[in-house]
């Protein structure tokens, strides 16, 4: 039982400190995005707005590593998935020309506009998503004293 309580008061760890990058990478992401809706003013809003709701979970997972900032960035990260999952299905009916290079050139094949590009969000948005999700099963199983796997003991 030793190596639990160790493992408990050690501080957040890696893990939840590569879960709180993550979603200081998608504050910034969001900023960035909010420079190139600059042509309709309450998507750059928009983009601002989702941009500050990314960083109350990053010092709750630096610091203590917070299971309810690590759910909250996963329900985030999950909603941005299914938000710009749609809009690549269906462009004309959710997104109606959504764009997110309105102000800057297309950067090559994998500008956030093109298919590629806004996979790529999606992807980003996945692994945010995983990495809160297998830190929230690793913090829980230390903090229960179970919920590992006895081959991973």
């Amino acid at each position: 039982m030793p190596p639990v309580a160790a493992a408990a008061t050690a501080g957040p760890g890696l893990h939840a400190r590569t879960c709180a990058g993550a979603a200081l990478v998608s504050a910034g992401l969001h900023l960035v995005m909010a420079g190139q809706h600059t042509d309709l003013w309450w998507q750059a809003a928009l983009m601002v707005v989702m941009a500050l709701l990314c960083l109350p979970c990053v010092l709750p997972l630096w610091r203590s590593g917070s299971a309810a900032a690590g759910r909250m960035m996963m329900g985030s990260a999950l909603g941005m998935v299914a938000f710009h999952a749609v809009l690549l299905l269906y462009p004309g009916a959710a997104g109606g020309g959504h764009r997110h290079d309105a102000a800057l050139p297309a950067v090559g094949p994998a500008s956030a506009a093109s298919p590629f590009g806004m996979l790529a969000l999606v992807g980003w948005e996945l692994a945010a998503a995983l990495l809160a999700a297998t830190w929230l099963r690793r913090s829980l199983g230390v903090q229960h004293g179970g919920g590992a796997p006895a081959a991973e003991e």
